[in-house]
């Protein structure tokens, strides 16, 4: 029965949304063009980090002016970059049909029983288009009517026979110029059978290289010293909506001499229940307080950083270089 449901639901949204319908509604939103990251000096970088709160939203319109919402605080503030967390796009899972019926469905499955792993496999394989059309067409279409680069947190998605946690970011146009794959999973997607990414990658942007990280990612050091080598400026590292992960992001900013953003998140449900604030930390000797934390708290985290102060930051017992490892093996993907 579960199979059928997920199939109907998917059927039934195919009818529902489209792209058409997604630049619709975010055209009726009338938003004025920033004109933030017209000009960006490296020395004063403005970077906002949302703390998204999951909401059940039955209608497309409600979604995407919570999405707006954000980017509209970001934008008042002076943000040149607006950040979202990890799964900001597994919110649109409450506008299918049925999506109420689904969710009891699935709480009823025992999660260390393989029935969990096939049913969010059959999932991905109902509803994996609606995910990809929804996520990059709201996220994409924000970009670009506020003329801001977005990096839009995460959704899963089928590749090639697996399914990924995969995070995406855009430029001021809503074009896509960056995807990374999730690293390091958490125990329950291990058991959801979510494949993670085999490789770091750092995207060129308007306000400096980016690349895609997440706040468990931050449990280990070497995924920020393997973006540090290959030129990444800044680092966005979303709340793991998993369970509150011990947080390590300052220290890897310290060590590795990057600006961290850390978008923060608020989740009420059956299956997670936790919260974590926004915040962007840079090394101690670049922060006004000398204790690595450039803004923390509210809504929208919108603060300032000096990324070649950041990078000029040297501390001789945490950020030794190594050359020859670095041209071996953090050649940039092509």
């Amino acid at each position: 029965m579960l199979k059928a449901r997920m199939r109907l639901s998917a059927f039934g949204a195919s009818l529902k949304y489209n792209q058409k319908k997604i630049d619709a509604a975010i055209d009726r939103l009338d938003i004025l063009p920033s004109r933030n990251a017209e000009f960006v000096n490296r020395q004063a970088v403005k970077v906002g980090a949302v703390r998204l709160e999951y909401r059940r939203h039955t209608r497309l319109e409600d979604y995407i002016a919570q999405m707006n919402g954000y980017m509209q605080r970001a934008a008042a503030e002076g943000a040149q970059l607006v950040a979202f967390p990890e799964l900001s796009g597994l919110m649109a899972l409450w506008l299918l049909p049925g999506a109420q019926r689904l969710e009891s469905d699935i709480l009823a499955l025992d999660p260390d029983a393989n029935n969990l792993q096939e049913a969010f496999l059959l999932a991905m394989d109902s509803f994996g288009g609606f995910l990809d059309e929804l996520f990059v067409g709201v996220f994409s279409g924000l970009a670009r009517a506020w003329n801001l680069p977005v990096a839009a947190g995460s959704y899963y998605t089928p590749d090639g026979g697996r399914v990924v946690n995969r995070q995406m970011l855009f430029d001021g146009e809503g074009a896509l110029i960056g995807l990374q794959d999730k690293l390091y999973l958490s125990d329950l997607e291990r058991k959801m059978g979510v494949s993670p990414g085999e490789q770091v990658a750092v995207f060129d942007s308007p306000v400096g290289r980016i690349a895609l990280l997440t706040a468990q990612d931050a449990l280990s050091f070497e995924p920020f010293w393997l973006a540090k080598a290959l030129g990444a400026d800044l680092v966005i590292a979303g709340a793991d909506p998993f369970g509150r992960a011990p947080d390590a992001t300052l220290y890897r900013a310290n060590e590795n001499r990057l600006c961290i953003v850390g978008p923060g998140i608020v989740v009420d449900s059956p299956l997670l229940r936790h919260s974590m604030p926004a915040f962007i930390k840079a090394p101690f000797a670049a922060t006004r307080g000398q204790d690595g934390l450039v803004i923390e708290g509210g809504e929208v985290a919108v603060g300032r950083a000096d990324l070649d102060r950041i990078a000029a930051d040297f501390d001789v017992y945490s950020a030794d270089q190594n050359p020859q490892f670095v041209r071996r093996y953090c050649t940039t993907p092509r």
